[in-house]
């Protein structure tokens, strides 16, 4: 991978990791995280100050251009009005690494929302019935009840492991 790829992934993980609770949630309670940036903190206007704001020198920009090529933003409007090459060639160069940036953030989201949250709260339950010291095979053990009792402990327990398996998919 190159200097640019390398950074656009380091930043999608930054940006997941800065709203891993939300993602999280997005899970527990809707089933899937949004691959919507706009769900996340200040979503456009972060996309926009941090990731599309960037001046880059014509060598640089061609570079990345070069590099991320799969991503290159061939939207005329982006440089209209854009006086100069140089100034021309930093736009595409901004858009094009903006739009690899919501591709890494989007194939990341669809990676996370592949977690089953129904296996996990079933490891988490298993752990903390063990931690407990009851064995749920025993015919004596009423899980249901066990389940209302710890509701709080599991939904937590829940949300840590999600969050574990959301920073593995990122690493």
């Amino acid at each position: 991978m190159g200097e640019f790829t390398d950074l656009a992934e380091r930043e999608v993980k930054e940006y997941i990791e800065e709203y891993i609770s939300i993602v999280s949630n997005g899970l527990l309670d809707d089933g899937r995280a949004s691959d919507d940036i706009n769900e996340y903190g200040s979503g456009e206007a972060y996309y926009a100050e941090y990731i599309l704001d960037r001046d880059y020198q014509p060598r640089e920009a061609v570079e990345l251009i070069e590099e991320l090529s799969n991503d290159e933003e061939t939207d005329e409007s982006t440089w209209s009005g854009v006086k100069g090459i140089r100034g021309i060639l930093s736009a595409i160069a901004s858009r094009t690494y903006g739009n690899r940036f919501l591709r890494l953030f989007g194939e990341k989201i669809e990676e996370i929302n592949s977690i089953d949250v129904d296996f996990a709260k079933e490891e988490v339950i298993e752990e903390l019935t063990n931690e407990d010291g009851y064995e749920t095979e025993s015919p004596s053990f009423d899980q249901e009840k066990w389940e209302e009792e710890n509701d709080k402990r599991i939904i937590s327990a829940l949300r840590d492991r999600i969050e574990e398996r959301i920073r593995e998919i990122i690493a």
